[in-house]
């Protein structure tokens, strides 16, 4: 019976990510031709730079992870089982189609979260992100992003994961030299995510379906995108402290009809890698992963990642 709710409860994801992006232009519309700034932000939009779309590819592990460690007893209001974590990444990138930036960027998170209701999780996640680029006509490229996530989380019968958060990001950017541009931007996002997770013994595996809605504010005008992620990771408990596993994730953003410069309208990207972690104490955890980034189109990056969780 169990394996038919696995089985139901992922063929319904597939269903409705199918429904959401084959309706795609009718919920994002489509506006005129807008500015230079808001043409470019379209395109950072289908990117996996772009910070709300990076993040909803680490919330999926952050809460699964959240969600292993939470042992829920019993129902009412309460504040239990806190927990902390922070993790600082280094990612390399090149994009070669035409206009296309190369560079690199620093990010860092801090994030929190606790049972505050029958086994429900709440959490905020606070993180920062610095990205120097430069494309081949001699225009570089500088932002810096401060965003702010406020998550739920719970699960169902020992392996059914439901939940959403809401996110908020301010980025400054900038081109520079051949192109002088204002980029900055201030998006809002809201996403639902489900999923199934389980563990037999030592090996671990959980599948997560994420529909993404962010807003994004440029200097002149607005627009919203669509983007649906798929995750899904497997894991083995090596001994008592030490685990492996590896991470697979497939991202596609719809973006708006109507801007002339943008090269790309569905924006199709994975994402995968290894991952190993260490836990130090009964509280104390640390992680480490890498992972590879291809499309979209000629988009590619590399990033390693350095985790850091303590229990209260």
């Amino acid at each position: 019976m169990r394996n038919h709710h696995v089985r139901g409860a992922f063929l319904s994801s597939v269903f409705i990510a199918f429904i959401l992006l084959q309706t795609g232009e009718i919920a994002l519309g489509a506006p005129p031709p807008g500015t230079d700034a808001q043409k470019e932000s379209v395109v950072t939009a289908g990117s996996p730079n772009f910070v709300p779309n990076a993040v909803a590819l680490q919330m999926p592990s952050l809460v699964l992870n959240a969600l292993d460690q939470n042992s829920p007893k019993k129902a009412g209001f309460r504040f239990r089982y806190p927990s902390m974590g922070s993790d600082a990444s280094y990612k390399t990138f090149s994009d070669d189609s035409p206009g296309g930036f190369s560079g690199s960027d620093y990010s860092f998170s801090l994030s929190g979260d606790a049972d505050v209701y029958d086994g429900w999780l709440a959490g905020v996640v606070y993180g920062h992100v610095d990205r120097q680029a430069r494309d081949g006509n001699g225009t570089s490229s500088q932002t810096e992003d401060h965003y702010c996530t406020l998550y739920l989380a719970k699960q169902y019968f020992g392996f059914w994961n439901v939940g959403g958060y809401f996110l908020y990001d301010s980025s400054e950017s900038r081109l520079t030299g051949a192109t002088t541009l204002n980029l900055d931007s201030s998006t809002d996002g809201y996403t639902i995510y489900t999923g199934v997770s389980k563990a037999w013994g030592k090996f671990s595996a959980s599948v997560t379906t994420s529909y993404v809605w962010n807003n994004q504010e440029v200097p002149t005008d607005y627009f919203q995108s669509l983007t649906f992620v798929w995750s899904n990771g497997v894991g083995y408990r090596i001994t008592e402290r030490w685990s492996a596993g590896f991470n697979g994730s497939f991202s596609i953003t719809a973006l708006p009809d109507g801007y002339v410069n943008s090269p790309i309208r569905d924006s199709q990207s994975w994402t995968f890698g290894p991952r190993l972690s260490y836990k130090a104490t009964d509280r104390l955890s640390l992680s480490l992963s890498y992972g590879i980034t291809d499309g979209p189109s000629q988009f590619n990056a590399q990033t390693i990642r350095l985790g850091v969780g303590y229990q209260f």
